[in-house]
């Protein structure tokens, strides 16, 4: 009776195997391979090409700010110390600088995110409806847990700020 019940199982598993296209395991490997060493070159060429528009970026900020620092006249630049426009030069350029690479690698990640999907696709249709499927049910499970997290922390927020608060009143009575 065992045996029965294992051909069985069996026999929905290949119907399974045959239905999501996947008897033949070699070619897949070998369009794995293939995809993961274009993903690799293109990860080198888009990160070397993201730090030369990065680093032309940041020099076309700083040599224009410096430009205009040397452009002020006597009175503007008396008004702040040179603390605050040397910050400005290097300091906020940076930051603006690191904000443009955040949005350059965002770029990335849509792009490689979409070259995935369409190799996905290629390769087994079927199976990719079932990836996308189980991943919005992922994705609705785990925003349902943010929700949760979310109520938990302006809970205990709330609750350190009434501590916080009785603590500084004993300590000050």
């Amino acid at each position: 009776n065992y045996i029965d019940q294992l051909d069985f199982d069996n026999k929905y598993l290949n119907i399974l195997i045959e239905w999501l296209s996947l008897l033949d395991l070699n070619k897949i490997l070998i369009y794995l391979m293939i995809i993961f060493v274009l993903r690799s070159l293109l990860l080198i060429l888009a990160n070397s090409y993201r730090f030369h528009l990065k680093f032309y970026l940041l020099a076309n900020i700083k040599k224009r700010l410096i430009k205009k620092y040397f452009s002020l006249n006597l009175q503007a630049s008396q008004v702040e110390d040179s603390g605050y426009y040397n910050n400005l030069i290097s300091e906020q350029s940076m930051m603006f600088a690191k904000g443009f690479d955040i949005f350059l690698r965002l770029v990335m990640k849509v792009i490689q995110s979409i070259i995935f999907i369409g190799l996905a696709l290629f390769i087994s249709f079927k199976l990719n409806l079932l990836v996308i499927f189980s991943s919005l049910i992922v994705i609705l499970l785990f925003r349902q847990l943010n929700n949760v997290i979310s109520k938990y922390s302006e809970k205990y927020t709330k609750e350190a700020t009434k501590l916080s608060s009785l603590i500084t009143q004993s300590v000050q009575s």
